[in-house]
Formats: structure tokens, C-alpha cells, sequence
């Protein structure tokens, strides 16, 4: 039995933006498996979307980010605002409103 996974990068928020953000949005199936007696239980295939990767495009540059200091080291001269945005959002950069959110406010910056 073999597991495949499959991933896509993905646009999100406004995509003529300055500051564009991607999702690398990963798929792994899951093969069932048939239980060998009627004591072993058989389970069924299933895909199981996994956690996204986030990236930031800025003057023609793709960089992945998962934390604040990853967006410092993007943009080191916003340093105090985007610490500022972290402890006012406690953002965890895991789904794609807080994302969203997060490239309007770097809009608002830039």
C-alpha cells in the first residue's frame, strides 16, 4: 500500500497586491486497508488535507514564512510595526483569514 500526497500553490487575499501571499496546499491519501479476519478491523481510504505552507512574494521574490521573525527578516525596516501587529493578533499563520488579514496590514505598511 502506498500513501501519495500531492500540493499546489495557491493565490490568496488580492492577488494585485504589492505584497502577494501564497498557500501550498498539501493532499496526502490514504489507503484503506482490509482487515485479513473478522477480528481485524478494515479502514477506508481517505484524503487528509495537511497544514499550509504560507509564502510571501515582494519585488519579485517568493519567500516562505510560518512566524513573525520570518516577515522581520523580510522586511527589517518594519520591524516595530509587525511586532507591534503580532501581540495585538496572535497570528499563528495557519489559515488564510489570518494571512489575508496579515497582507492588508503589510499593504497598509508598504
Amino acid at each position: 500500500s502506498k500513501d501519495a500526497e500531492e500540493e499546489y500553490l495557491k493565490a490568496i487575499g488580492n492577488i494585485n497586491a504589492n505584497v502577494r501571499v501564497f498557500s501550498l496546499e498539501k493532499i496526502k491519501f490514504i489507503e484503506g486497508k482490509t482487515g485479513k479476519n473478522s477480528y481485524e478491523k478494515s479502514e477506508q481510504s481517505e484524503f487528509k488535507k495537511l497544514k499550509p505552507q504560507f509564502f510571501i512574494e515582494y519585488n519579485n521574490k517568493l519567500q516562505a514564512f510560518n512566524h513573525i521573525n520570518d516577515l522581520i527578516k523580510i522586511f527589517p525596516n518594519k520591524k516595530e510595526e509587525l511586532k507591534n501587529y503580532s501581540k495585538t493578533n496572535l497570528s499563528k499563520f495557519d489559515n488564510t483569514a489570518d494571512v489575508t488579514k496579515l497582507q492588508k496590514f503589510l499593504e497598509s505598511l508598504l
